[in-house]
């Protein structure tokens, strides 16, 4: 193996590692506000349909 070969294989796997840290790093915040976005939405929204439901008993 030549030294240049190894250099661009050492710069192949330099540059994924970088992708998946960079990855992770934008990814997961972005999936973990999506997530509780959606669980403050559906908590609000059963919030609301039990104060609706206490609404109706009380007809």
């Amino acid at each position: 193996m030549t030294r240049s070969m190894t250099w661009s294989s050492l710069e192949f796997v330099m540059i994924w590692v970088g992708a998946i840290i960079a990855m992770h790093v934008v990814i997961t915040p972005l999936v973990i506000s999506i997530v509780r976005a959606r669980d403050q939405r559906k908590a609000a929204e059963e919030e609301a349909a039990k104060q609706q439901s206490g609404n109706i008993s009380k007809d």
